[in-house]
Order: structure tokens, then sequence, then C-alpha cells
């Protein structure tokens, strides 16, 4: 989904704008996540996000993850890209995020949707796939 979201889209006047915006409210949003604040981050994110999983259901999921691969460690920006439409998705303004990240073992390709939301970027979707 994430390829297809970075690939499919097309530059918008204000793609820049967005993409810079959503980087920087996604890396704070990723901060909860390193330290270990998985509430915070539900509380911190999208409707979106909330409509589709209980902060009870992320908090184990999430620490479920981490268990399993590890913290991420130092995140490096591969893209971000605008688009107004993602499968699965309502039409609105969102930048899809990839990182590449070292883990405990390996690495891993981390992807951040950030959707414009009441008027501020939110987290409206995360996913780590181990390289």
């Amino acid at each position: 989904v994430a390829t297809f979201a970075l690939t499919a889209c097309g530059d918008s006047p204000r793609a820049a704008e967005y993409e810079e915006a959503a980087i920087a409210a996604g890396e704070q949003w990723l901060a909860h996540l390193d330290v270990g604040s998985y509430a915070a981050s539900w509380d911190n994110a999208a409707t979106l996000f909330k409509a589709g999983i209980t902060r009870d259901q992320w908090i184990a999921s999430i620490e479920n993850l981490h268990t399993q691969l590890g913290v991420p460690q130092g995140r490096e920006l591969i893209a971000a890209k605008h688009t107004t439409s993602l499968p699965n998705a309502p039409p609105g303004d969102y930048v899809v995020i990839q990182y590449r990240v070292g883990l405990a073992q390996g690495s891993a390709v981390e992807t951040l949707t950030m959707r414009f939301d009441a008027d501020v970027w939110k987290a409206s979707g995360y996913f780590i796939r181990p390289e």
C-alpha cells in the first residue's frame, strides 16, 4: 500500500509544505513509541486511526511488536509523499512517510501515514516490515 501511495500520487502545489509539516508531526508521534508511551501515541493519533483500533488493542499490538522486533533505532528518512487518496481510506490530505530503521537484529522499513485531521497532522497508520 505504501509503495503504491508513494509512486501513484502527483505533486500538488502545497505538497512540499504538507510533507515537511507531516514529517515534523510524525517524528513527534514516533517519539511516543520510542519511549514506550504507547497510550500517548494512541491519544495523539487521528480520528481515523482511533476508529480502527481501540486504545487497549493498540497498546497490546505495539508492545508485542517491540517485543518481537525490538524498538526501532536510528531512523533515516527514505521518502515522504503527499496524496489526497489512499486505498480503503476516505479522501483527505495524507502524507506517507517511510524510514529505514535499525532493529536489535537487522533493519526494517517503517511506514507512517499522517492525515490532516482537525487542522493538525496526526498519525492515521503505522506499519513496520523487517528487511
